[in-house]
Protein backbone atom coordinates (compact mmCIF):
# COMPACT_ATOMS: atom_id res chain seq x y z
CA UNK A 1 0.00 0.00 0.00
CA UNK A 2 1.60 2.78 -0.91
CA UNK A 3 1.05 6.00 -2.87
CA UNK A 4 3.25 5.81 -6.32
CA UNK A 5 1.93 9.25 -7.60
CA UNK A 6 0.20 7.51 -10.21
CA UNK A 7 -3.05 7.64 -11.66
CA UNK A 8 -4.37 4.96 -14.44
CA UNK A 9 -6.50 6.86 -17.32
CA UNK A 10 -8.67 5.17 -19.16
CA UNK A 11 -10.61 7.21 -22.02
CA UNK A 12 -13.10 5.95 -24.57
CA UNK A 13 -14.89 7.65 -27.90
CA UNK A 14 -16.38 6.24 -30.29
CA UNK A 15 -15.26 6.56 -33.89
CA UNK A 16 -17.61 7.80 -37.24
CA UNK A 17 -17.80 4.52 -38.26
CA UNK A 18 -19.18 3.31 -34.49
CA UNK A 19 -16.40 1.58 -33.90
CA UNK A 20 -15.45 2.06 -29.95
CA UNK A 21 -11.42 3.57 -29.25
CA UNK A 22 -9.94 2.71 -26.47
CA UNK A 23 -6.92 4.05 -24.15
CA UNK A 24 -5.12 3.39 -20.89
CA UNK A 25 -1.96 4.89 -19.62
CA UNK A 26 -0.65 6.01 -16.98
CA UNK A 27 -0.18 9.60 -15.74
CA UNK A 28 2.60 10.06 -12.71
CA UNK A 29 3.91 12.85 -11.04
CA UNK A 30 7.01 10.52 -9.78
CA UNK A 31 8.42 10.93 -6.50
CA UNK A 32 11.08 9.35 -4.86
CA UNK A 33 9.24 9.15 -1.51
CA UNK A 34 6.62 6.14 -1.12
CA UNK A 35 4.46 6.93 1.87
CA UNK A 36 2.21 3.88 3.51
CA UNK A 37 -1.32 5.38 3.24
CA UNK A 38 -2.66 3.59 6.21
CA UNK A 39 -2.42 -0.39 7.87
CA UNK A 40 -3.40 -2.34 4.91
CA UNK A 41 -5.93 -4.97 4.06
CA UNK A 42 -4.97 -7.50 1.35
CA UNK A 43 -6.37 -8.15 -1.78
CA UNK A 44 -5.49 -11.04 -3.98
CA UNK A 45 -5.86 -10.82 -7.90
CA UNK A 46 -6.69 -13.59 -10.35
CA UNK A 47 -5.94 -13.66 -13.76
CA UNK A 48 -8.33 -14.53 -17.00
CA UNK A 49 -7.62 -17.47 -18.81
CA UNK A 50 -4.19 -17.75 -20.84
CA UNK A 51 -3.37 -14.63 -18.99
CA UNK A 52 -0.78 -13.90 -16.24
CA UNK A 53 -0.25 -12.06 -13.11
CA UNK A 54 1.27 -9.17 -14.98
CA UNK A 55 -2.46 -8.42 -16.58
CA UNK A 56 -3.30 -7.18 -13.43
CA UNK A 57 -0.71 -5.14 -12.66
CA UNK A 58 -3.06 -1.67 -13.41
CA UNK A 59 -5.71 -2.69 -11.12
CA UNK A 60 -2.72 -3.63 -8.54
CA UNK A 61 -1.50 -0.24 -8.51
CA UNK A 62 -5.18 1.24 -8.16
CA UNK A 63 -5.68 -0.68 -5.40
CA UNK A 64 -1.93 -0.23 -3.69
CA UNK A 65 -2.81 3.79 -4.24
CA UNK A 66 -5.91 2.89 -2.33
CA UNK A 67 -4.24 1.50 0.28
CA UNK A 68 -4.16 -2.23 0.37
CA UNK A 69 -1.80 -4.59 0.59
CA UNK A 70 -2.31 -6.28 -3.01
CA UNK A 71 -1.50 -10.09 -4.02
CA UNK A 72 -1.10 -10.92 -7.60
CA UNK A 73 -1.22 -14.63 -8.20
CA UNK A 74 0.01 -16.72 -11.46
CA UNK A 75 -2.60 -19.59 -11.27
CA UNK A 76 -1.32 -23.01 -11.80
CA UNK A 77 -0.81 -23.30 -15.74
CA UNK A 78 -0.06 -20.39 -16.51
CA UNK A 79 2.85 -17.39 -16.32
CA UNK A 80 5.68 -18.73 -14.07
CA UNK A 81 3.57 -21.38 -12.04
CA UNK A 82 4.00 -24.88 -12.64
CA UNK A 83 1.91 -27.44 -14.47
CA UNK A 84 0.82 -26.97 -18.13
CA UNK A 85 -3.27 -27.50 -17.47
CA UNK A 86 -5.92 -26.09 -15.51
CA UNK A 87 -8.86 -27.80 -13.33
CA UNK A 88 -10.83 -24.50 -13.62
CA UNK A 89 -11.42 -25.02 -9.52
CA UNK A 90 -10.71 -28.42 -8.46
CA UNK A 91 -7.69 -27.95 -7.67
CA UNK A 92 -7.03 -23.85 -8.21
CA UNK A 93 -9.10 -23.78 -4.81
CA UNK A 94 -6.96 -25.45 -2.52
CA UNK A 95 -3.63 -23.86 -4.40
CA UNK A 96 -5.32 -20.59 -3.40
CA UNK A 97 -5.86 -22.08 -0.13
CA UNK A 98 -2.15 -23.18 0.44
CA UNK A 99 -0.94 -19.64 -0.84
CA UNK A 100 -3.11 -17.88 1.75
CA UNK A 101 -1.89 -20.18 4.60
CA UNK A 102 1.91 -19.29 3.17
CA UNK A 103 1.14 -15.71 3.05
CA UNK A 104 -0.53 -15.93 6.84
CA UNK A 105 2.19 -17.54 8.24
CA UNK A 106 4.98 -15.31 7.08
CA UNK A 107 3.09 -12.44 8.15
CA UNK A 108 2.54 -11.34 4.80
CA UNK A 109 -1.16 -10.88 4.89
CA UNK A 110 -4.12 -10.52 6.74
CA UNK A 111 -6.19 -13.19 8.25
CA UNK A 112 -8.90 -12.18 5.63
CA UNK A 113 -8.79 -10.65 2.21
CA UNK A 114 -10.68 -9.58 -0.50
CA UNK A 115 -10.24 -10.92 -3.91
CA UNK A 116 -10.75 -9.35 -7.62
CA UNK A 117 -10.78 -11.82 -10.00
CA UNK A 118 -11.49 -11.55 -14.00
CA UNK A 119 -13.35 -13.84 -16.30
CA UNK A 120 -11.73 -17.62 -15.35
CA UNK A 121 -10.42 -15.65 -12.31
CA UNK A 122 -13.72 -14.22 -11.23
CA UNK A 123 -15.47 -17.41 -11.46
CA UNK A 124 -12.40 -18.91 -9.31
CA UNK A 125 -13.08 -16.69 -6.84
CA UNK A 126 -16.51 -17.77 -6.34
CA UNK A 127 -15.51 -20.80 -5.90
CA UNK A 128 -12.63 -19.74 -3.45
CA UNK A 129 -15.17 -17.93 -1.25
CA UNK A 130 -17.51 -20.48 -1.29
CA UNK A 131 -14.90 -22.99 0.31
CA UNK A 132 -13.04 -20.82 2.60
CA UNK A 133 -13.92 -18.29 5.20
CA UNK A 134 -11.45 -15.91 5.10
CA UNK A 135 -12.21 -14.93 1.79
CA UNK A 136 -14.58 -11.64 3.05
CA UNK A 137 -15.36 -9.99 -0.09
CA UNK A 138 -15.82 -10.46 -3.97
CA UNK A 139 -15.28 -8.30 -6.85
CA UNK A 140 -15.85 -10.44 -10.18
CA UNK A 141 -15.29 -8.90 -13.66
CA UNK A 142 -17.13 -10.61 -16.35
CA UNK A 143 -17.81 -14.43 -14.48
CA UNK A 144 -18.75 -16.82 -16.52
CA UNK A 145 -21.19 -19.57 -15.16
CA UNK A 146 -20.70 -22.98 -17.11
CA UNK A 147 -17.12 -23.76 -17.59
CA UNK A 148 -18.10 -25.95 -20.52
CA UNK A 149 -20.36 -23.24 -22.29
CA UNK A 150 -17.31 -20.82 -21.46
CA UNK A 151 -15.04 -23.00 -23.65
CA UNK A 152 -16.68 -22.46 -26.73
CA UNK A 153 -17.82 -19.21 -26.53
CA UNK A 154 -14.09 -18.33 -25.52
CA UNK A 155 -12.87 -20.52 -28.85
CA UNK A 156 -15.71 -18.17 -31.41
CA UNK A 157 -14.60 -15.20 -29.40
CA UNK A 158 -11.13 -15.97 -30.92
CA UNK A 159 -12.39 -17.15 -33.64
CA UNK A 160 -11.01 -20.81 -33.78
CA UNK A 161 -12.76 -22.56 -36.19
CA UNK A 162 -14.16 -25.46 -34.07
CA UNK A 163 -18.05 -26.97 -35.08
CA UNK A 164 -20.19 -27.40 -31.82
CA UNK A 165 -19.90 -31.12 -32.01
CA UNK A 166 -15.96 -30.85 -32.18
CA UNK A 167 -16.06 -28.27 -29.05
CA UNK A 168 -18.47 -30.55 -26.95
CA UNK A 169 -16.29 -33.56 -27.75
CA UNK A 170 -13.29 -31.73 -26.37
CA UNK A 171 -14.84 -30.32 -23.40
CA UNK A 172 -16.26 -34.02 -22.64
CA UNK A 173 -12.50 -35.16 -23.25
CA UNK A 174 -11.16 -32.32 -20.79
CA UNK A 175 -13.35 -33.53 -18.20
CA UNK A 176 -12.63 -37.03 -18.50
CA UNK A 177 -8.52 -36.18 -18.27
CA UNK A 178 -9.54 -33.73 -15.02
CA UNK A 179 -11.69 -36.41 -13.59
CA UNK A 180 -14.27 -33.96 -12.57
CA UNK A 181 -17.99 -33.20 -13.90
CA UNK A 182 -18.61 -29.88 -15.51
CA UNK A 183 -21.95 -29.55 -13.45
CA UNK A 184 -19.81 -29.02 -10.17
CA UNK A 185 -18.23 -26.61 -11.62
CA UNK A 186 -20.37 -23.37 -12.36
CA UNK A 187 -20.73 -20.24 -11.27
CA UNK A 188 -23.57 -20.62 -9.58
CA UNK A 189 -22.88 -23.46 -7.88
CA UNK A 190 -20.23 -21.53 -6.07
CA UNK A 191 -22.49 -18.24 -5.58
CA UNK A 192 -25.40 -20.91 -3.68
CA UNK A 193 -22.87 -21.09 -1.15
CA UNK A 194 -21.40 -17.84 -0.98
CA UNK A 195 -22.28 -15.62 2.18
CA UNK A 196 -19.86 -12.61 1.44
CA UNK A 197 -20.72 -9.24 -0.10
CA UNK A 198 -20.35 -10.32 -4.24
CA UNK A 199 -19.75 -7.21 -6.64
CA UNK A 200 -20.86 -8.26 -10.19
CA UNK A 201 -19.64 -6.23 -13.32
CA UNK A 202 -19.98 -6.90 -16.92
CA UNK A 203 -20.12 -5.42 -20.22
CA UNK A 204 -23.20 -5.57 -22.13
CA UNK A 205 -21.32 -6.47 -25.49
CA UNK A 206 -19.75 -9.00 -23.58
CA UNK A 207 -20.37 -12.77 -25.74
CA UNK A 208 -18.93 -15.11 -23.31
CA UNK A 209 -19.68 -13.62 -19.20
CA UNK A 210 -23.34 -12.74 -20.90
CA UNK A 211 -25.70 -10.58 -19.02
CA UNK A 212 -27.94 -13.26 -18.50
CA UNK A 213 -25.09 -15.09 -16.98
CA UNK A 214 -24.17 -12.27 -14.54
CA UNK A 215 -28.11 -12.20 -13.78
CA UNK A 216 -28.46 -15.89 -13.05
CA UNK A 217 -25.25 -15.52 -10.48
CA UNK A 218 -26.30 -12.68 -8.81
CA UNK A 219 -29.74 -14.41 -8.29
CA UNK A 220 -28.45 -17.58 -7.25
CA UNK A 221 -25.83 -15.16 -4.52
CA UNK A 222 -26.79 -16.19 -0.95
CA UNK A 223 -25.20 -13.15 0.61
CA UNK A 224 -25.49 -9.26 -0.11
CA UNK A 225 -24.72 -8.26 -3.82
CA UNK A 226 -24.74 -5.46 -5.99
CA UNK A 227 -24.46 -5.71 -9.86
CA UNK A 228 -22.73 -2.99 -12.28
CA UNK A 229 -22.85 -3.37 -16.49
CA UNK A 230 -20.97 -0.97 -18.63
CA UNK A 231 -23.06 -0.45 -22.01
CA UNK A 232 -20.02 -0.61 -24.28
CA UNK A 233 -17.76 -2.78 -23.12
CA UNK A 234 -17.36 -6.18 -23.98
CA UNK A 235 -14.78 -9.22 -22.08
CA UNK A 236 -11.66 -7.87 -23.78
CA UNK A 237 -11.98 -3.85 -22.93
CA UNK A 238 -14.36 -4.54 -19.26
CA UNK A 239 -10.99 -4.40 -16.75
CA UNK A 240 -9.63 -1.75 -18.89
CA UNK A 241 -12.94 1.18 -17.88
CA UNK A 242 -10.86 2.21 -15.06
CA UNK A 243 -12.76 5.80 -15.50
CA UNK A 244 -15.92 4.33 -14.57
CA UNK A 245 -14.78 0.80 -12.57
CA UNK A 246 -12.21 2.55 -9.87
CA UNK A 247 -14.63 3.98 -7.73
CA UNK A 248 -17.44 1.52 -7.29
CA UNK A 249 -14.58 -1.33 -7.31
CA UNK A 250 -12.59 0.69 -3.78
CA UNK A 251 -16.06 1.60 -2.78
CA UNK A 252 -16.91 -2.08 -2.37
CA UNK A 253 -13.93 -2.85 -0.74
CA UNK A 254 -14.28 0.31 1.72
CA UNK A 255 -17.88 -1.02 2.99
CA UNK A 256 -17.36 -4.62 3.02
CA UNK A 257 -13.13 -5.39 3.83
CA UNK A 258 -11.54 -2.19 5.69
CA UNK A 259 -14.98 -0.73 7.20
CA UNK A 260 -14.72 -0.67 11.00
CA UNK A 261 -17.46 -3.00 11.60
CA UNK A 262 -15.98 -6.30 8.90
CA UNK A 263 -12.42 -6.14 10.06
CA UNK A 264 -11.52 -8.60 12.44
Amino acid sequence: AQDYRVSVVSITATTPDGQLWFSTTLKTNATSRLIPIRPPATIVLLHGYMLSKETMGAWGLVLAQAGYRVVLVDLRGHGQSTGDTVSFGKHEVNDLRQMLDQLIANGQCDPTVGVLGLSYGATLALHWAAQDPRVRVVVALAPYNQPDEAFERLARLLKVPITHGAAQKAVARAAQRLELNWSDWPGEAAVRRVNVPVFFIGGARDTLSRPEDRARLKAEAGGITQSLELEHADHFTLPLFFNKLRVPVESWFESYLTAPNVRQ
